[in-house]
């Protein structure tokens, strides 16, 4: 499931910022994967910190980052099949 990011103006006076908490609850209860920002500001507007979030947000999904023990693992086992299976390797 694509996850989803919630990023709302805690000042909003047009969608309520207990109407944040309520819409993310039931997203969450339905097994919607959602993270939830607030930000100091107000409808249709954004700060740099906002823009930030979105960013790294995008960059997570897009881009997941693995524990290093996985990607060590990952990586070693790549490279011993490479050497296992290369037949033009150098043989001293």
């Amino acid at each position: 499931m694509t996850p989803l990011l919630w990023a709302h103006g805690a000042y909003d006076n047009k969608v309520l910022f207990m109407q944040q908490a309520l819409g993310t609850q039931r997203l969450m209860k339905e097994g919607i994967d959602v993270t939830v920002r607030t930000y100091p500001c107000a409808h249709e507007s954004y700060n740099s910190q906002e823009i930030n979030d979105m960013a790294e947000f995008v960059d997570d999904v897009l881009f997941p980052k693995m524990p290093k023990q996985v990607a060590t693992a990952e990586f070693v086992a790549s490279v011993k099949y490479l050497f296992d299976h290369n037949t033009d390797q150098y043989n001293p």
